[in-house]
């Protein structure tokens, strides 16, 4: 049966294909070569203000065009054949941008360019800026950082459009195995990775995921909402906490602003719908995109799969952009997972004592508003209200079958029961001052009442061995955060970044400070040194603190990063980097009992509970160290 479904599939994909196929070509003998639209706003990284006069130029394929932004910042390019371009953009007293894309005949390209400030000096009216199109979005890394495009997680080999499986082509970062997305960043945990939309930390956005872990099967994440990102790697500036390892600083695009658009595709991630356009109100935006398992749908169909459980799962996303006025913007950034298995081997012909059926399904959500205000030309705050919430259930049967005829079942026993739930809702306010040209201030707080229902246990495994283990809680806890970060371009070829962060939390009566510097210094023209001391702290999953009656005290873990790292432009599109590091880690949740070696270190990285140890004690310490080489190129010229 699996090998007609598979016949069935490619003469379905092959008929489709053809049929496309045909009508582009005919379409192509009736039409001139399609074109389209290039569109957006420049504005300043920092201020958000937006910026008039700067030179757009688009090449590529022996094409070349090139524009200036109107009084508002906005630029339009319009009737440009389809294709690859690398688009610049450039202004006297910015570092120049440098972005490739993708342009199709069935959406218009709009694209919001943020350019950073160059280093101006008083004596003289010098500019220096740095041609490089490799900066990160957030000025204030020095090291270990990648900025990725949706482009990137499209094209980057065995992405199946996942960012996560993107990252494991950067160097220091590998993935446990090919069924699931958890990173290893330079040695740490998966469970050691921050996850951020648009300035919301958000659960888990894989589907089947389990509680505790970053990672999953099947990726939430939505690449055609995304704009250009910032990945971490290590030495991450004061603003990004509660993580030790990497941080996915994800960031998504505004929908269309000036006409209606559709999309509809089936891919991997499963088969798709979205649809973006203008609001009538507040110069406003909105974008949305839902998703359904591919899968799922062929099973719907009536199709046998040949296989134990199908996989079933859903995810959206939705953001509405407004502009109130010239110095006010609000974003709500929202989106929703939601996964199911049913994987049952007591069906199976061939089933054995041992064997079990699996019944698990998980959801998660986040909904983030974002008020985003000019306070003055040297001034701007944000204010971050956000609710985010993930919930677990797991049934797992123990199948004993008879020794008489080992096919055939005797008993099916409950052996492990999950009903859990998990979440905050919090408020965040950061401050960006601008004193002097050089020097940006800037400060965060944050509060998160987090809320929460664990309940697992289990049950005797049909062996006759009673290994009952429980949880169940019921509350609420409170974490503060707060940050200083202070960014001093010392001179056009030195810049540090120098901050602190501290956060504590109320469950298990802790506090943290952490120290952060980093420091960067251009040697030659686009060569670049670059160091970074950091020390990161990390509150643990919340079934850990349940474990048993003193895991409440349990402290933060913590990592001190020392990165010292080397770069440089070897061609005009061609980075060349080299960095290398050493990670202290300490306080790390081990286990009590001399002879178990389990450390919370190795957790994270399969389908299984990240808790599960009665007797934990924060002693345990692990070090990381090793040099990087990166090659990396854009696309460019063809």
């Amino acid at each position: 049966m699996m090998q007609n479904t598979t016949t069935l599939l490619c003469f379905f994909f092959w008929s489709l294909t053809t049929l496309l196929l045909l009508n582009a070509q005919e379409r192509s003998n009736q039409t001139t070569a399609p074109v389209q639209t290039i569109r957006g706003q420049v504005i300043d990284a920092t201020t958000k203000r937006s910026i008039e006069g700067v030179i757009i130029l688009i090449e590529g394929n022996g094409y070349r065009r090139n524009g200036r932004t109107s009084r508002e910042g906005t630029y339009k390019l319009e009737k440009i054949p389809i294709g690859r371009y690398t688009i610049q953009a450039r202004m006297i007293g910015y570092q120049p941008y440098y972005f490739s894309v993708v342009l199709t005949s069935g959406k218009e390209y709009v694209l919001t360019i943020e350019l950073q400030e160059s280093y101006i000096t008083t004596k003289q009216v010098e500019v220096t800026s740095t041609n490089n199109p490799y900066a990160p979005l957030n000025e204030n890394t020095v090291v270990s950082t990648h900025q990725f495009s949706m482009n990137d997680v499209e094209r980057f080999a065995g992405t199946r459009g996942d960012p996560s499986r993107m990252a494991q082509n950067f160097a220091g970062v590998v993935g446990q195995n090919n069924l699931r997305n958890d990173i290893i960043i330079r040695g740490g945990s998966p469970t050691e990775l921050l996850w951020r939309l648009d300035g919301l930390d958000i659960p888990n956005p894989n589907h089947f995921g389990t509680q505790g872990s970053t990672g999953g099967p099947v990726g939430a994440i939505n690449t055609n909402v995304l704009a250009n990102s910032d990945f971490l790697t290590g030495g991450f500036p004061a603003e990004y906490s509660d993580k030790m390892s990497g941080v996915f600083d994800l960031r998504t695009r505004n929908g269309n602003n000036e006409r209606y658009e559709f999309l509809g595709q089936l891919s991997y991630n499963g088969a798709e719908a979205g649809a973006e356009g203008p609001l009538g109100f507040a110069k406003g935006s909105f974008i949305a995109n839902y998703r359904y398992s591919f899968l799922d749908v062929l099973t719907n169909l009536g199709m046998d799969l040949g296989i134990v459980g199908v996989p079933r799962y859903q995810d959206g996303f939705a953001k509405v952009h407004l502009i109130p006025d010239g110095n006010n913007t609000i974003d709500i950034t929202s989106m929703f997972g939601a996964n199911t298995i049913f994987m049952d081997r007591s069906s199976r012909e061939d089933v054995l004592t041992g064997d079990w059926n699996l019944k698990s399904s998980n959801n998660f959500s986040s909904v983030g508003v974002r008020w985003q205000h000019l306070i003055s030309d040297n001034a701007v705050g944000v204010l971050l209200l956000g609710h985010v919430r993930s919930a677990y259930t797991t049934a797992i049967d123990s199948i004993t079958c008879s020794p008489q005829s080992i096919h055939t079942i005797v008993d099916i026993d409950r052996w492990f029961d999950q009903q859990s739930f998990e979440g905050y809702t919090n408020a965040k306010y950061t401050l960006t001052v601008i004193p002097y040209q050089n020097h940006i201030l800037r400060f965060g707080v944050e509060g998160r009442y987090r809320f929460y229902e664990l309940l697992e246990k289990r049950y005797t495994d049909g062996w006759g061995i009673y290994t009952t283990w429980d949880i169940n809680a019921t509350g609420n806890t409170v974490q503060y955060l707060g940050y200083a970060d202070w960014n001093w371009k010392i001179s056009p070829l030195l810049t540090t970044n120098i901050g602190i962060h501290s956060q504590y939390l109320t469950l298990s009566n802790r506090a943290t400070i952490e120290p952060r510097i980093g420091i960067k210094y251009e040697i030659a023209s686009g060569q670049f040194i670059s160091a970074a001391y950091s020390v990161h702290r990390q509150s643990l999953p919340l079934l850990l603190y349940y474990s048993s009656p003193r895991s409440s005290t349990l402290d933060f873990m913590e990592s001190r990063h020392t990165i010292v790292g080397y770069s440089t432009e070897v061609a005009k599109d061609i980075l060349l980097k080299v960095e290398s590091y050493y990670k202290d880690i300490t306080r790390v949740p081990v286990s009590g009992d001399i002879q178990d070696s389990w450390s919370f270190l190795n957790s994270g990285t399969n389908f299984g509970s990240v808790g599960g140890k009665v007797n934990i004690a924060s002693t345990g310490t692990g070090r990381c160290y090793g040099a990087e080489l990166t090659v990396l190129r854009h696309f460019n010229d063809g």
